[in-house]
């Protein structure tokens, strides 16, 4: 396994009403997937059937795992417990992942 391990990740189809209203109330700054992001890690990706998803990227795609990897090169990838890494050619768009939700403070 690679330094970079295994996650879970989740999946929403922009059809879902509330899901849609919620992207509509707020602006969300979506990067073309032409503009790579400037360092390696997980990010909110848009994919070419309208799923909204998180998948990794990566400069270099050889240093995530020599051996599902031959290229060095740049690209988005997952993983599947049966496979192993893959490479995920159906991003259209990223944008970072937002701060988790933090309970405020309140003292009595």
């Amino acid at each position: 396994m690679s330094e970079y391990g295994v996650w879970n990740y989740f999946e929403m189809t922009l059809g879902d009403d509330a899901l849609q209203s919620a992207i509509d109330s707020v602006p969300i700054p979506w990067n073309p997937v032409s503009k790579n992001p400037k360092k390696d890690g997980r990010y909110l990706v848009t994919t070419d059937f309208n799923i909204v998803t998180i998948k990794s990227f990566a400069k270099n795609l050889r240093k995530v795992d020599k051996d599902d990897f031959d290229k060095v090169e740049p690209g988005w990838y997952d993983y599947d417990s049966d496979f192993g890494y893959y490479k995920y050619h159906k991003v259209i768009a990223w944008m970072e992942l937002p701060e988790p939700y933090k309970e405020a403070d309140n003292e009595c």
